[in-house]
């Protein structure tokens, strides 16, 4: 099965205690790696050599907030959330960037968990979707004999007991079973059961 990547992620925020408390918060994720941590002034070189799948970003200013709203439209591949108080909010408004209100930095521990729900969803998502399609695209290409196999193998049934019931040779089936493993890719029975679960093969 495709592995879901580790979020890298890049902080922003022009006070160094601000960066510190975001490192602290977002870097216990299980999925998310800190790799950088810096000014606004920085951002844009340390995006340069390390390029992360997320950045989280701090605007206290309107000045900020635009700075960092070009660097987000520079970047549009990258997975951008801003921090911003009432008064910047309407600035950090723009395609290409999602913005979290904070009232005050005492707030950041009270959004951050929705920072990295929404970013998590944003970037694991699309790589759990691009797999299911390219596994159901692998199942479509099994024969008929194949996918029988499939179900009677996920049900917990042996070659030669699927064997009987097909009324087949063990080396027969045997070879079906060898062959629809590797147009999916798997390798033992277990992979195959929770395919078959999950595409409504068989029951749970």
């Amino acid at each position: 099965m495709t592995s879901l990547p580790i979020i890298t992620a890049q902080i922003i925020a022009t006070r160094p205690e601000i960066r510190e408390q975001l490192v602290g918060l977002v870097d216990n994720g299980p999925r998310i790696s800190v790799v950088a941590s810096v000014t606004i002034n920085d951002a844009e070189e340390a995006l340069n050599q390390i390029s992360p799948l997320l950045i989280i970003a701090h605007g206290e200013t309107e000045t900020e907030v635009s700075s960092l709203h070009i660097i987000a439209k520079k970047h549009t591949q990258i997975c951008f959330m801003l921090i911003v108080s009432d008064v910047t909010a309407p600035k950090a408004d723009g395609k290409g960037l999602n913005f979290v209100t904070s009232v005050n930095k005492n707030n950041i521990k009270l959004v951050i968990p929705g920072i990295i729900s929404n970013a998590t969803q944003t970037i694991i998502n699309p790589v759990q979707n691009n797999y299911l399609k390219e596994e159901q695209g692998r199942l479509e290409n099994l024969t008929r004999k194949e996918l029988e196999i499939l179900k009677l193998t996920a049900s917990g049934l042996k070659i030669n007991e699927i064997a009987q019931q097909l009324h087949r040779s063990h080396s027969t089936v045997a070879k079906h079973r060898e062959n629809l493993m590797k147009k999916l890719h798997m390798h033992d029975r277990v992979a195959l059961t929770r395919l078959a679960i999950r595409e409504g093969l068989i029951n749970a």
